[in-house]
């Protein structure tokens, strides 16, 4: 997996090829795809896992500091990423198995990790 950072882009625009340069960039951006999909599905089972405990709705946004609505569109927006994804290079995907596997996962739920993961 490509690590992204100011050096990697500095890097990809000194290739002096420019088709170097644009496979580089492509496959610098579908790193970050994959990155910013696990992320989304991270935030969207913290949330549930907040609102399992007690919290509500309201509550979490005022700590996250967005719009209760906000908070609806990163549930939405984690479990839509789950349902057409393919699996992202170099991260595990949601098998039953792998969230077992992972005991911090494990306690939350494997049922709950189902909605977003």
């Amino acid at each position: 997996m490509i690590n992204v950072d100011v050096r990697t882009l500095h890097d990809i625009a000194a290739l002096p090829d420019p088709l170097d340069q644009a496979r580089a960039a492509s496959n610098a951006m579908a790193t970050l795809q994959g990155q910013s999909i696990e992320l989304s599905r991270i935030r969207c089972q913290a949330i549930v896992e907040a609102q399992q405990v007690g919290m509500r709705q309201e509550e979490i946004a005022r700590q996250l500091g967005v719009t209760p609505g906000r908070i609806s569109q990163m549930k939405k927006a984690g479990m839509e990423k789950d349902a057409h994804r393919p699996p992202v290079a170099g991260l595990p995907g949601p098998s039953r198995g792998f969230w077992w596997s992972v005991p911090c996962l494990h306690r939350r739920g494997c049922v709950v990790l189902k909605t977003c993961a």
